[in-house]
């Protein structure tokens, strides 16, 4: 976490570095875009190649790849206004269409192509329209993005009008401290596709993707104001839909921000759904503690953190989290806060976890996430080339130490540096990712077996 020159937050590094050539855009031009935009062309890049996917295969033979984002916030074109009632000259040229539009024209995508802003829970819209959209045949694979930066100081000030962020500048969900939000900037991004065709063509496969709900709190004491009753309902039609029984489910991600009388809010209609008759312990836990709020890319910062968990096999800790608020109370349900990292509980079974997704103007979302399990036989000993290129020099130098990270990351956690793992991710190297001209010739041992990362020039 850093700050900003007023507010404490978690904030990104360098939002106004960007590639812009890769993406066949002029520097000028790039200067003109939405920083937001451009971090999503690079997060559009990298979760193909992580997927083990090239644009032009996805949309070959006339398939039909969708992009799906969610955003809410237009903050450089607030920037541009300034600079407009200062300077006399238009140079911002970015609207939240772009978002999306651009991803598929550069990808030369032709699926649906949609921006939507259903404030903090934006990008769990995009995921369930991109859902919807697959099952209805009207794309073959969907890219589902969220993306927040706070680029204005309107944002911030917005927020602190509103009573939203935290006074402390500490967040802490279902504690008694608790006294409202970190804003955060973030982007994510997903690829969606079918599970037999996923199978099939042998991509790097991080959950399966059991269903979503989205809905609206409807009218409430105030404005934005959450339901517990609501929530809940919302919670049990995901179950029903994707037939799994409220005791099956082991981890809950909640919406939870800070927010004491939310946060006790959705905790009253999680324990009336998973806390009666439960026969296994479940587990609650929020991101937010840890990287801020992010909100319109809260949803996927949600699922991404269970897409760890689920890969590592550990829950995480909720940070900050101190004696918990008198108004969350779990006693008797078979609940309880993640306190401490620790294995996710084996329960005999594919662990499932459910989302939570809230927005501030009554906007909710839940997914349900089954963690995929797929053995390989693994020879003891062959011999793997990996072809590894950049556009230029340096891109070359960060692709190779970004790919030895990986391999030390592997072999430092285990489970993600398991056999399984590691050809799966040199499936993804040799399937999915496009070629340049500077290539390299390394060798390196990998847990026992030999890597090659070769080409020539």
């Amino acid at each position: 976490m850093g700050t900003n020159s007023v507010r404490p937050g978690a904030y990104l590094d360098d939002i106004d570095c960007f590639d812009s050539l890769l993406f066949r855009i002029t520097p000028a031009e790039a200067r003109s875009l939405d920083p937001q935009e451009r971090l999503l062309l690079q997060s559009a890049w990298a979760c193909l190649e992580d997927a083990g996917h090239i644009a032009a295969d996805l949309s070959a033979g006339g398939r039909r790849v969708g992009v799906f984002i969610g955003a809410m916030w237009n903050d450089y074109q607030s920037q541009g206004v300034d600079h407009w009632r200062r300077q006399g000259a238009v140079e911002e040229a970015s609207h939240h269409a772009s978002l999306a539009n651009r991803i598929s024209h550069f990808f030369d995508f032709t699926g649906p192509s949609i921006a939507v802003n259903t404030s903090c829970a934006s990008s769990m819209t995009a995921l369930h329209l991109a859902r919807e959209s697959l099952l209805r045949g009207e794309c073959d694979s969907a890219l589902v993005g969220g993306v927040n930066l706070i680029a204005h100081p309107y944002h911030t000030d917005m927020l602190e009008r509103l009573g939203l962020l935290s006074i402390s500048g500490n967040a802490a969900p279902f504690s008694a401290e608790a006294d409202g939000w970190l804003p955060g900037e973030g982007v994510g991004m997903l690829l969606l596709r079918p599970l037999e065709k996923a199978r099939r063509e042998r991509d790097l496969i991080r959950a399966v993707l059991l269903q979503t709900v989205i809905g609206h709190s409807g009218r409430t004491a105030r404005y934005g104001a959450p339901s517990a009753e609501r929530q809940a309902n919302g919670m049990r039609a995901a179950l029903q839909q994707a037939g799994i029984k409220p005791e099956q489910v082991s981890y809950i991600e909640t919406a939870a921000p800070g927010a004491s009388l939310a946060d006790a809010t959705e905790i009253r209609a999680i324990c009336s759904v998973f806390g009666n008759d439960r026969h296994t312990q479940g587990y609650l836990g929020s991101v937010k503690g840890n990287i801020g709020h992010l909100e319109s890319a809260s949803a996927l910062s949600q699922v991404t953190k269970v897409l760890e968990q689920m890969k590592h096999r550990r829950l995480a800790p909720v940070a900050s989290f101190g004696p918990r608020s008198h108004l969350v109370t779990l006693e008797g349900t078979g609940l309880e806060i993640v306190s401490e990292s620790m294995e996710w509980p084996d329960h005999g079974e594919a662990a499932l976890a459910l989302v939570n997704v809230l927005g501030a103007a009554g906007s909710q979302g839940h997914i349900l996430l089954k963690a995929w399990v797929e053995s390989r036989e693994t020879p003891a000993d062959v011999r793997t080339i990996i072809p590894l290129s950049g556009a230029t020099e340096e891109a070359l130098r960060e692709r190779t130490r970004s790919l030895a990270a990986y391999y030390g990351d592997a072999i430092a956690t285990h489970h993600a540096g398991s056999p399984d793992s590691a050809l799966a991710k040199v499936d993804a190297l040799l399937l999915g990712c496009t070629h340049y001209p500077f290539l390299a010739r390394t060798l390196s041992d990998v847990m026992g077996r030999e890597v090659v990362l070769v080409s020539s020039a």
